[in-house]
């Protein structure tokens, strides 16, 4: 008679999330998440005191932008496990620029363009040589490096983490791909910066510019908004180095300590000021919601948050054009329905988002993919032997992407 074995116990590896499993779904969710978070915050701008209950938290809503940052640096490393599709050659420095630019650039083309044909109709007279010299710097995409305004208010961001993706190369190194020492010196760096530009107003942060709190800085005054991105963008890399050194120690406590994550980030947000401790919480959720284990990842991972994901790209770029018209709908309402308020903003949001669906289907992604293919049709081979450009991962497969 065989004595009965007994099954051999799991390895904690065996229960560990890996990489280079496709997309996050919890991530592309989160991401939905905080760009309704940020049309929600230029609405009650626009409402008056006391409109929208819990005011305070939509007030920092700004601060979903920093999330917006810190998740592309993730993603962007996040790419780097993705190896090249079969027949193709690694990606270079040069087809991820490609393919980061026809992710970002139709739809904002497009809006730049509505938005610079909007301004010329309605100025009488305008100061022709200032207009092209700002609409120049803006279809580059150059703007809110302190050198002109964003003629699209919500552009400033895009054009800020453009300038990171220039530098990705670099950043991926020193905080990716260095010594454990040398990451921790960047991340250390990046808080530093973050903290500078939040409590000492100084030349590169005294712009004029009426502040929500310490890091909601925009203005492109100065090069403060590239600095805001690039800093936080870093800290994203290097949750992906602190996520990637935890795959085996991630277990079931992770879907409640991203719950608990998320309710002291809500908790964080009723007071103003803490800008720099919620940022540090956003760095921690990520790295918390990766394993997408429990159901704070579950719940971000489901058909709406996910299908806002797909959309807050557009969301996050077209909603702005949404935020006075909101005064004079409430205006229309308040003396004929209570909570007028509410009413206005969830109907103004629900058209925001269902224009922004239509843009993300007929403008976004047709156009997208007509990029890549006329890039494709570039040899990359002989292109990364010509420059001999640094191999870094081209960041688009399976809708993972993290772009607003």
């Amino acid at each position: 008679m065989t004595a009965p074995t007994t099954p051999a116990r799991p390895s904690r590896a065996q229960h560990s999330w890996t990489f280079g499993d496709g997309e996050i779904r919890s991530l592309t969710g989160l991401r939905g998440c905080a760009a309704v978070m940020v049309m929600l915050y230029h609405f009650v701008l626009n409402l008056p005191e006391g409109t929208l209950p819990a005011r305070q938290i939509l007030l920092n809503g700004y601060l979903w932008v920093d999330l917006f940052f810190i998740l592309s640096g993730f993603v962007m490393a996040y790419s780097q496990t993705a190896p090249p599709a079969a027949g193709r050659p690694p990606a270079t420095y040069l087809s991820f620029l490609l393919t980061r630019f026809a992710r970002i650039y139709p739809l904002y083309f497009v809006v730049l363009i509505e938005t610079a044909c909007l301004a010329l109709w309605r100025t009488e007279t305008i100061n022709t040589a200032g207009f092209i010299r700002t609409f120049v710097l803006n279809i580059f995409m150059v703007q809110a490096w302190g050198l002109a305004p964003s003629m699209e208010g919500a552009a400033w961001s895009i054009s800020t983490e453009w300038g990171a993706y220039l530098v990705f190369p670099l950043l991926l190194a020193v905080t990716v791909q260095s010594r454990r020492s040398v990451a921790w010196i960047s991340g250390a760096a990046a808080l530093l910066v973050i903290n500078l530009l939040a409590f000492s107003p100084g030349p590169f942060t005294d712009s004029g510019q009426d502040r929500g709190g310490p890091l909601d800085i925009y203005s492109a005054a100065t090069i403060a908004p590239l600095l805001r991105c690039v800093a936080e963008f870093t800290l994203g890399l290097l949750a992906f180095r602190v996520t990637k050194a935890m795959v085996r120690l991630y277990g079931r406590w992770t879907g409640p300590a991203a719950t608990a994550t998320m309710i002291a980030i809500m908790t964080a947000m009723c007071w103003p000021g803490l800008d720099v401790i919620i940022v540090v919480l956003f760095f921690l959720l990520l790295v918390l919601l990766a394993p997408q284990h429990g159901s704070m990842a579950k719940t971000l991972g489901t058909e709406i948050p996910y299908r806002l994901g797909q959309w807050s790209y557009s969301i996050y770029l077209i909603h702005d054009k949404f935020s006075h018209p909101v005064k004079a709908l409430h205006a229309k309402l308040v003396p004929i329905l209570p909570a007028a308020g509410i009413i206005t903003a969830v109907l103004t949001a629900s058209l925001v988002i269902g224009c922004s669906a239509i843009t993300y289907t007929f403008v976004e992604r047709p156009l997208r993919k007509l990029l890549l293919h006329l890039a494709r049709t570039v040899s990359l081979r002989k292109t990364a032997t010509t420059l001999r450009g640094p191999v870094v991962p081209v960041v688009m497969s399976k809708g993972l992407d993290a772009s607003r």
